[in-house]
Order: structure tokens, then sequence, then C-alpha cells
């Protein structure tokens, strides 16, 4: 008569073993995602102008730029725009997503615009979107993001940078 082996140690070692291994490649993806992943928020005062076929336009005022660890980040903006029409007020929160590109090196983005929320003072054209922050509807940039000291960030193209701002610490 022959017997029967009692497979079940051998099938319990092996479930150990896959789900075991599905957890630490889950630990190593989630891990590597949290390092492409920025979080800071930063606030600058700022002064931009534009000549574009002899129409000059002038934008002063104050930006806060806040990044979410949820791959999404905004762009405050609290200013006065002066053009040949007169005098804007300036009022609203720009949102982007960013993500990293593969093969590129760190600190560089792909950033995408993702929507608008316009204060109701705001009357400013909503071309300055565009024309000063780059938020063209389909479009999407590569951009750095860099520390250059504890205090500052810096956010631009390749060639030149597009906005400095300070390190903002809440307390708890």
């Amino acid at each position: 008569m022959k017997t029967e082996r009692d497979l079940s140690p051998f099938f319990w070692s092996l479930v150990i073993i896959i789900i075991g291994g599905a957890v630490i490649a889950f630990l190593l993806v989630s891990r590597d995602a949290k390092k492409n992943e920025i979080s800071f928020s930063c606030s600058s005062e700022f002064s931009s102008s534009l000549d574009i076929h002899k129409s000059k336009m002038n934008l002063e005022g104050i930006l806060l730029i806040t990044s979410y660890h949820s791959g999404n980040f905004s762009l405050s903006v609290q200013g006065t725009l002066k053009a040949e029409g007169g005098q804007y007020v300036v009022n609203r929160k720009l949102f982007f997503r960013y993500s990293r590109p593969l093969g590129h090196a760190a600190g560089v983005y792909n950033i995408n615009p993702s929507g608008r929320e316009k204060s109701p003072d705001d009357n400013a054209p909503d071309a300055i979107d565009y024309l000063f922050f780059d938020a063209y509807e389909r479009g999407d940039k590569l951009y750095m993001v860099k520390r250059i000291d504890r205090e500052t960030v810096i956010i631009g193209d390749q060639f030149s940078p597009r906005y400095a701002c300070v390190m903002n610490h809440f307390t708890h």
C-alpha cells in the first residue's frame, strides 16, 4: 500500500515566500515613487515684464508655490497687472501635475497645467496664465526643481530660472 505525502508544509512555505516577495516588491516600488515626489511651500515677491509686439505688460505681486506629495502643486498669485488696456487685479491659483520622466536626472519634472481658480476680484485676462506662468492648456514642459540652499528653491527650464522662492516653515 502506497502512502501519500502531506504537501501542506510545502504548500504553506511556498505561499509565504510568494507573499513575502510581493511585499518586498511593493515596498521597493513605493519607496522609489516617494523619491519622485516633491513637497515644499515657498513664497516670493516678484516683478515681471513682457514686451510683445510693442505692447508692454508689467506684473507685480506675491507668489506662493505649494507642492504636495500627491504629484500636484499650486501656484498662487496676488498682484497687479499693468498693460495698455489699464490696470488689473490678479488673484488666482493655478494647479499643475508633475511627474518624473524616465531617463532624466533627479530634480527634472514633467509639468502639466491641471486647472485654475480665480477670485471674484480678479479682472486680469486669462492669457497671463500662459504668458507669465507657462500654464498652456495643452502642453507640458520639463522643469528643474532645485534647492540651492536650505531656504531657497529655484524652478526653471534648462536655460534660466522662472521662479525663485524662499521656503515657508510652518510650526505645529
